[in-house]
């Protein structure tokens, strides 16, 4: 069986290694059933039937062949490894199965390698403070019955992970290498120091007589421990139970790193209580009963092993290290030895630090103007990251966005523009609860009541009622308002005035066992970084002032950063942990790939230059679009202010109908440039004008208010059937409307809009290129293609890959933290054939925050369809010998390149996904060889080759030109980027894995990001310059834009989708919506109240019926935010929420 080989083939390579895919991930040698295995099929291939290897089951070969277990007729018997057995055959796997292993003695390794990981003494594994230490992550128990099914899981993950491909060595016949920098520092390793581990735990103490160490604790009984606190406790032990030398490391939360033993056996048995202040939890309520004391307890793991990373780095070893990340773990800790230190005035938020220097920056330039909600701060995230030769620690600088540690009333108030009227008092009605918890659920605040009391309390919630009027319930049954017992509880210290008794109250407990406090009391802590990103947080212009040049970044690793790490003068600490590090930045040579030749009108092609074109001059596009009968416009009228009609001396009127005339004249250059394009309209223009932008209070009602807006507008259009698209005029650039628009135009019109700020409309005449591009948006929204690039090849398709290729993109967003029921959105794009560059588009619901796709084999089989169904069209202008049939109606290949998969995540897109997309293709398969009018024949079999690449552009490796500045030049003109086409595969990049970083795109901004692509399978045995050089050729082929993109297209366009199924889902995710627990009856009416009824497709038989998981049922079924109801049978099975018109377009861009 195999799932990666067509019948009879070979079995998919990696690195020239033979293997198999792991058994539950098998098909049929022969016929590709994953129904049976090769010894029971009836197929013949090459004279196999029936016939399979005596030693590991699989049917394309014969036991003396066996790529998996050594043939020898003498000698001993071969050992059968894990990863042999592994992908044996299902029943060779029964035949085959190992006795169950012994229990292992408390505290021992599960493996001989663990027992080499950890090298643990026999007195420190049988002791009661070590047993604690099986568990960790250096040590894999053996998978049981009771274990937890999300651990179980990340196994079967870890073990489809050492199936990717091994690393391709980099090819030297790339031309023009050029030197250049990275952001990494090499770091030797001296293994022959020992370095141990070992394990800080802080937990609850049981109470005699609740049980055995076996007994899981009461759920009510345990709580969170925060960082603060574990902090503190971990500072307490070391201080009571000192380490017997200083060579020692530590993060204060769970790990010690040391040279050499520090504690001997019997300080290991200490546990310590918490200080007595501390053992009650800061309880503050007499009549609860007090919780567990804090014990604190530390536990030897094992040694590090160095010597396995070295080896590992080095590709020494015969098999890659299985897990480096545990001790690249450890060299993190030792390399913040300093950073983390007591009295260190360095600020830290998980791998990113801020030295005080660099705050004041931040602070200063960077302060908000709305309140100072939040503000920038500047630091630098380090990482070690194993490299080829060497281990390397990567530093970058970032700049992130905090929340302002200001009294919460007043950061609410400016937060959501509820300032009190400052001639009555009145406070506005608080923020919806849900919007609420987006941004400030689990903050952290202090109270001031408590002025000697340093106690932490978490947000919760918010209430809909004020400080005067909100009761609660006490012990005894009784009722009390919150301001009335607060006065009791507080005396003196809480004397509200009637402005504090208008504060919003705010939950500090749970939602189970409420705690209310006034927002005008509670303060928020510093040190919390933002749920916004720094664009969202902190506006366009403090993004600008924290943008830096290639030179600026350099500097600021070399003098700040090294400085506060110990690397411009090498700190002792470092080589007494066995490390050398190297305090100049990599170096190494890169190719630059040339850009590919465009293809367009009849005219002179236009000509790459850094990445980008111009087709203003251009004539015709690449494929024309269908010519739209009606030009339809919506248009908004633009805001008129009083300082506009001082500058023109016109009154509003006179400035409104001067506005209008300027929309008019750049609507009629468009029309002009359209038909230029040969893209003429035959009736005439419709132009609707709505005086102002829908009501946005209640938020509640916006989509509503939306939605009825433009349909009444739309109406004026005539017979739907002559409106292929509608041109959105917006009075100014408003991302919450644009959405709107968008999602109307998708969902409840059926038609794809392109929208225009105003201001744009009016310079479209006297700039060509602004003209050209919004041509060049609605000639694709038409179905038209803007360029198309030249074969590199006489047999290759225009991006270099083999004919029959079908290039795929895919990708997962999730809702924000807060929303608990809220599903996530997958959204997957594909070409229909191989030289539009056309991809078509897939979506669906899924588990919130799961980061599968569940339904990849659904959205793979629609695109395997989309692509039949083009050569079936193209097929009738074709006779004879010219058409397409048989399986080469098919695609021969899949290059799929998958966006959003984190290094922890490549296990799980092999074993979660690529089953998936090999059934969609057995799936489509039967689906076009069965029934009387089958396009393909019934005995056709077919497997396509697969190459499955994740793609990655949050990372923090940044590269920059050799060559540096003269003081005073960074951020200057001459600080630039290196040139597209850059391809980075050695020295920096994983030394087991086939990985590459490319720069495909010209940034004139700040310091370019280059993409990073893992190839996780390749069925395909590409060469890494071949793969490289189609992936940077795909780059050029975006639609929208009119050069190289960063990200390759088929990545950047299913993130894209992603993003408008985020506008179709807004209310939800903005917290102003609640789908309904339970929906009324299906009604038509779709453009009334956001209570809308709520249709039930009958998508969802298939589903679920998990109660917990519901609200993916529900949020399917709601036309507000998904699928417009639908009286049509087969419409109604669609999944994807737009109309069905827009499936043959790329609406989504």
């Amino acid at each position: 069986m195999s799932s990666s080989r067509s019948p009879g083939g070979q079995a998919g390579s990696s690195g020239g290694k033979r293997f198999y895919p792991l058994w539950f991930d098998q098909v049929c040698d022969y016929c590709g059933s994953k129904e049976h295995e090769a010894q029971k099929c009836k197929v013949e291939v090459a004279g196999f039937a029936g016939i399979h290897c005596k030693s590991c089951g699989h049917g394309d070969h014969r036991a003396k062949d066996c790529p998996l277990v050594p043939f020898s007729k003498k000698g001993p018997k071969p050992v059968i490894t894990p990863e042999m057995y592994d992908q044996f055959t299902p029943l060779f796997r029964e035949k085959y199965a190992p006795k169950a292993p012994a229990t292992p003695t408390t505290g021992g390794p599960s493996s001989p390698r663990s027992a080499k990981l950890l090298s643990r003494t026999q007195k420190s594994a049988n002791s009661p403070s070590t047993s604690g230490a099986t568990s960790s992550k250096m040590e894999q128990p053996e998978e049981s019955e009771n274990e937890d099914p999300k651990a179980a899981q990340m196994k079967r993950w870890e073990l489809a992970e050492k199936q990717m491909p091994s690393k391709k060595s980099p090819e030297s016949t790339h031309k023009d290498a050029i030197p250049i920098k990275a952001n990494f520092f090499e770091i030797k390793l001296d293994d022959s120091v020992t370095l141990l581990k070992y394990s800080i735990t802080i937990e609850q103490q049981r109470p005699v007589g609740t049980g055995t160490s076996n007994t899981p604790p009461d759920r009510n009984d345990t709580r969170k421990i925060k960082r603060e606190t574990k902090r503190f406790l971990t500072e307490n032990y070391l201080q009571r139970n000192v380490p017997s030398h200083s060579d020692w490391a530590t993060d204060w939360n769970s790990t010690i790193i040391s040279r050499g033993p520090i504690f001997s056996t019997a300080k290991l048995s200490i546990i310590l209580p918490a200080p007595s202040n501390q053992s009650t939890g800061n309880n503050t309520n007499s009549h609860r009963p007090p919780r567990p004391p804090l014990m604190t307890s530390v536990s030897l793991v094992g040694k590090v092993d160095l010597a396995g990373l070295k080896k590992h780095v080095e590709g020494k070893g015969l098999k890659s290290m299985q897990n480096p990340g545990e001790v690249l773990d450890a060299l993190n800790v030792i390399s913040w030895k300093e950073i983390t230190k007591p009295g260190s005035q360095i600020g830290r938020v998980g791998n990113k630090f801020y030295p005080q220097s660099q705050w004041n920056k931040g602070q200063e330039s960077s302060r908000l103007p709305k309140k100072e909600k939040y503000f920038l701060r500047q630091g630098f995230f380090t990482s070690m990251r194993p490299g080829q030769d060497s281990v390397l620690l990567n530093v970058n600088p970032v700049t992130t966005a905090f929340i302002s540690p200001i009294n919460l009333q007043k950061w609410i108030e400016a937060a959501w523009n509820l300032f009190p009227d400052p001639r009555t008092g009145y406070r506005p009605p608080p923020p919806i609860s849900a919007t609420f918890k987006l941004k400030l659920k689990t903050i952290r605040v202090t109270l001031d009541l408590h002025p000697n009391n340093s106690r932490l309390w978490v947000i919760c919630g918010i209430s809909d009622k004020k400080m005067d009027t909100l009761e609660f319930q006490k012990d005894d049954g009784s009722r009390e308002r919150v301001a009335t017992y607060l006065r009791r509880k507080y005396n003196q210290a809480y004397r509200p005035n009637a402005a504090g008794l208008q504060s919003y109250c705010i939950n500090v407990g749970s939602d189970k066992k409420e705690i209310w406090y006034p927002a005008d009391r509670l303060t928020i802590v510093d040190w919390q970084v933002a749920r916004e990103s720094v664009e969202e947080a902190s506006g366009q212009k403090m993004v600008d002032q924290a943008t830096r040049r290639p030179q600026a970044n350099k500097d600021l690793i070399m003098g700040e950063g090294l400085k506060v790490l110990g690397l411009t003068a090498l700190q002792p600490f470092h080589k007494k942990f066995g490390m050398t590090p190297t305090p100049t930045m990599v170096e190494l040579k890169t190719p630059i790939l040339n850009p590919p030749k465009l293809r367009m009108g009849p005219k002179d092609p236009p000509k790459v230059v850094n990445g980008e074109w111009r087709i203003s001059n251009q004539t015709k596009f690449y494929e024309q679009a269908k010519s739209c009968e009606k030009l339809c416009i919506i248009r908004f009228d633009k805001p008129v202010t009083a300082q506009e009609m001082k500058e023109k001396r016109m009154d509003e009127n006179k400035l409104r109908q001067h506005n209008k005339q300027l929309a008019l004249t750049g609507i009629e250059a468009l029309k002009t440039a359209l038909g230029a394009y040969g893209i003429f309209p035959k009736l005439p223009t419709v132009v609707r004008d709505e005086p102002k932008m829908p009501a946005r209070n209640p938020k509640s009602q916006f989509r509503a208010n939306c939605t009825t807006m433009l349909n009444t507008a739309a109406a004026k259009f005539g017979s739907k059937s002559v409106v292929k698209f509608i041109l959105i005029i917006l009075e100014e650039r408003d991302i919450q409307f644009y959405g709107e628009v968008k999602r109307w135009g998708d969902c409840d019109f059926g038609v794809p809009t392109v929208c225009v700020t105003a201001a744009k409309l009016e310079k479209v005449a006297d700039d060509p290129k602004l003209l050209a591009n919004i041509c060049l948006k609605i000639n694709f929204k038409l179905k038209g293609v803007g360029h198309s690039l030249d074969p590199t090849t006489p047999k290759g398709t225009i991006t270099g890959a083999d004919n029959g290729t079908m290039i795929v993109g895919a990708d997962v967003t999730h809702p924000g933290k807060g929303l608990d029921n809220c599903p996530s959105m997958a959204g997957v794009v594909a070409t229909d054939d191989e030289v539009s560059s056309r991809y078509l588009g897939s979506a669906r619901l899924q588990k919130g925050r799961q980061e599968y796709i569940e339904d990849l084999e659904g959205m793979v089989f629609e695109r395997l369809k989309a692509w039949v169904e083009k050569v079936k069209e193209t097929n009738k202008s074709k006779t004879g010998p010219n058409k397409v049939t048989g399986k080469n109606m098919l695609p021969k290949n899949i290059l799929f390149y998958r966006d959003g998969v984190s290094e922890s995540q490549y296990g799980m897109v092999l074993h979660e996904e690529k089953p998936q997309i090999l059934r969609a293709c057995r799936k489509v398969l039967t689906y076009y060889t069965t029934g009387m009018q089958a396009p393909i024949p019934s005995v056709t079999k077919w497997i396509p080759k697969l190459t499955l690449v994740v793609v990655t552009k949050r990372h923090h490796s940044r590269f920059y030109p050799l060559k540096d500045l003269p003081p005073g030049q960074a951020n200057s003109p001459e600080d630039v980027n290196i040139p597209c086409g850059m391809v980075v595969d050695s020295k920096v990049v994983t030394p087991n894995h086939w990985s590459f970083y490319l720069q495909s795109h010209t940034s004139g901004l700040g310091t370019a990001r280059a993409a990073h692509y893992v190839v996780v399978y390749d069925d395909a045995d590409y060469t890494a310059k071949k793969l490289q050089e189609i992936t940077n050729n795909i780059c050029y082929t975006s639609a929208r834009a009119t050069k190289a993109v960063s990200v390759c297209t088929p990545a950047r366009y299913a993130d894209l989708l992603c993003d408008r199924l985020r506008c179709y889902m807004r209310p939800v995710l903005d917290g102003s919506y609640t789908v309904p627990t339970r929906p009324p009856p299906s009604s038509p009416n779709t453009t009334g109240s956001l209570k809308a009824a709520v249709s039930t497709p009958a998508e969802d038989e298939d589903d679920d019926d998990d109660e917990a998981l519901s609200y993916i049922r529900r949020t399917r079924a709601d036309p507000n935010v998904w699928k417009k109801p639908t009286s049509d049978p087969d419409l109604a099975k669609r999944k994807n929420p737009w109309g069905a018109n827009l499936d043959g377009c790329m609406f989504y861009l």
